[in-house]
């Protein structure tokens, strides 16, 4: 049974939509009147999809959507909207949403929407091949240098990824498996505020422009800083797409209009994610080696974690980037702990930040106990500056949940040690 979150704050609404919805089999249909809510239901129950309106009072949507691209990036998103475009898609795109719907709503429309979110994603009459990493590299040129331009759509068991090309230019690169959206780099490392992005993100509504555009038109981030903010962000996507196993992939030509004026080469962006070098040539290492690398990686954490579970109470361990991407879980319950890593990511981070604007240096660990148990969250980082990942420099970010805090010293010796062996293998690539 699949459960899907509708939030709008018009009861009536909800009601028909539930009742309109009732002949879907499979599904479990909650409701919310606002994002506060929504967020109640989405922190005590295992959600499958959610449908919300931006304009809600308390928590609105947006709100509740910058929130989920933190804490629950896995969770699809549909936005119920008046003003729909392709300009508002991408748009929309950007916030980590996977589509909208416009009002007012069509039920079958609705319900074809819900069933597509789940479906092969090839299913719109387009095959889904299967390519090796090189193979993928050749997919996007392909896709770059298409007339119409469109979408490279690529899959790796539950994960999934889009880029959409115009002009032979990257627009957007969307991963699944990658936690932070635009939003949270902005908020992050542009020290925007939430309230203002909502603002912005409301006019561009309204007028159907631009995102990234009205940031800079409306002073908020000067072009440049914007521009390497989004080219990061569309890279790191780009890496970790390229970074699944035994992935498939298609382009679907589609002919559509793009106005923003923030674009990037795929040359550019394949430079960024350190595939070519300066020259545009193929780095010497094999692309397919990125594949093995992650894998060893991997390997060689889950190896040194499993010592974990010999601790008494133990509920769980992960390991993941400071960008809260998740490289290798060990748990009872592997859903549980990934919906912690967003928060623990930020309590680390916070943390760091704390301790340093004290003066006693960056904090390495962090406790979180009670009498039902107790997390306990750890960063590895070789770089001077705590909240930064240099080349040749190792940072990742850990996780232990255990049921009784009994073995917190043991369990902070036991990550001493194992970080010693593996920092070698944890450093980003020069």
């Amino acid at each position: 049974m699949r459960r899907v979150l509708i939030a709008d704050d018009d009861q009536s609404f909800l009601e028909s939509l539930v009742e309109g919805l009732n002949d879907l089999e499979g599904y479990e249909i909650l409701t919310a009147t606002n994002g506060k809510k929504a967020l109640a239901i989405i922190q005590e129950t295992n959600l499958d999809l959610i449908i919300t309106d931006l304009k809600m009072p308390e928590m609105s949507g947006f709100e509740l959507v910058a929130y989920l691209g933190r804490h629950y990036r896995q969770i699809p998103i549909i936005v119920m909207t008046a003003f729909g475009t392709e300009e508002m898609e991408e748009n929309f795109r950007l916030l980590g949403v996977s589509s909208y719907l416009e009002k007012p709503l069509d039920i079958n429309m609705l319900s074809e929407k819900i069933q597509k979110i789940f479906s092969d994603p090839g299913s719109n009459a387009a095959t889904f091949i299967s390519r090796s990493q090189s193979n993928l590299l050749k997919v996007l040129y392909e896709a770059s240098e298409s007339v119409t331009g469109g979408e490279v759509i690529v899959r790796a068991g539950n994960q999934s990824g889009r880029a959409f090309v115009n002009r032979g230019n990257i627009v957007w690169v969307v991963a699944s498996s990658l936690r932070q959206t635009l939003v949270t780099q902005l908020t992050d490392r542009a020290g925007l505020d939430l309230a203002e992005l909502q603002a912005v993100f409301t006019e561009c509504k309204k007028l159907g422009s631009n995102f990234g555009d009205t940031l800079i038109e409306w002073g908020l981030i000067n072009r440049e800083p914007l521009r390497e903010i989004l080219l990061d962000h569309i890279a790191q996507s780009l890496i970790t797409i390229f970074s699944w196993p035994q992935s498939e992939v298609l382009f679907i030509p589609d002919q559509r209009k793009y106005t923003g004026s923030l674009l990037f080469p795929l040359t550019e962006v394949l430079e960024r994610a350190r595939f070519i070098d300066s020259a545009g040539i193929l780095m010497p290492i094999e692309l397919t080696s990125v594949e093995q690398n992650n894998h060893m990686i991997s390997a060689s954490v889950s190896e040194e974690l499993s010592e974990f579970q010999e601790l008494s109470g133990f509920a769980g361990v992960a390991a993941f980037t400071p960008t809260a991407s998740i490289l290798t879980i060990l748990a009872e319950d592997a859903g549980v702990i990934t919906d912690l890593i967003g928060y623990a990511n930020d309590i680390i981070i916070d943390a760091q930040r704390l301790s340093n604007a004290i003066g006693v240096g960056y904090a390495t660990f962090v406790e979180l106990t009670s009498g039902e148990g107790c997390l306990l969250t750890h960063c590895f980082n070789e770089n001077q500056d705590a909240l930064i990942s240099d080349p040749g420099k190792g940072h990742l970010h850990f996780l232990l949940a255990l049921r009784e805090s009994g073995s917190l010293p043991y369990a902070k010796l036991r990550f001493e040690r194992a970080m010693k062996r593996l920092a070698p293998l944890l450093k980003e690539p020069e």
